[in-house]
């Protein structure tokens, strides 16, 4: 899996450069400002993944997702405080602190954690629509509100 995401980030990295080099010529006087913009977020990335997954997995499924679910709650609703939230090209969708993000995407990674842990938490529960399953749709309805 490890090699298959380090291809596909090779490719997608040659793809930014190859599209990108004449118009960053044009603007920026560099025809690799995107490609480097991109290689450094590409390293972030891998550092990312790393830490992530030197993590044991038996921890998300504990209060690790609900701590998440939360973080990425607030994190969303603290875009429409005035002074966090940062408008870009007239939507409020950004936070800055001390750099510029979006919770939502916090909050798609958070909501994966969470439905995964609540799903494997309780098998045979699953299997019954209203007890089970019903209660997360509830919250992957009112999240996506969120994010979209």
């Amino acid at each position: 899996m490890l090699v298959s995401i380090l291809i596909l980030l090779a490719l997608g990295l040659i793809m930014v450069l190859s599209a990108s080099a004449p118009s960053a010529f044009t603007y920026e006087g560099d025809s690799y400002f995107y490609f480097r913009s991109q290689l450094v977020n590409a390293g972030i990335g891998i550092a990312g993944m790393i830490l992530f997954s030197l993590i044991d997995y038996r921890l998300y499924k504990g209060r690790l997702a609900d701590i998440a679910i939360i973080v990425a709650i607030v994190l969303l609703a603290l875009v429409l405080v005035p002074g966090i939230g940062r408008t870009v090209k007239g939507s409020t969708r950004w936070i800055y602190l001390g750099f510029q993000f979006q919770p939502s995407e916090l909050m798609k990674i958070a909501l994966i954690v969470f439905l995964a842990a609540k799903l494997s938490k309780d098998p045979k529960k699953n299997k019954k629509f209203w007890k089970g399953i019903f209660p997360l749709l509830v919250v992957i309805r009112n999240n996506l509100l969120f994010i979209i």
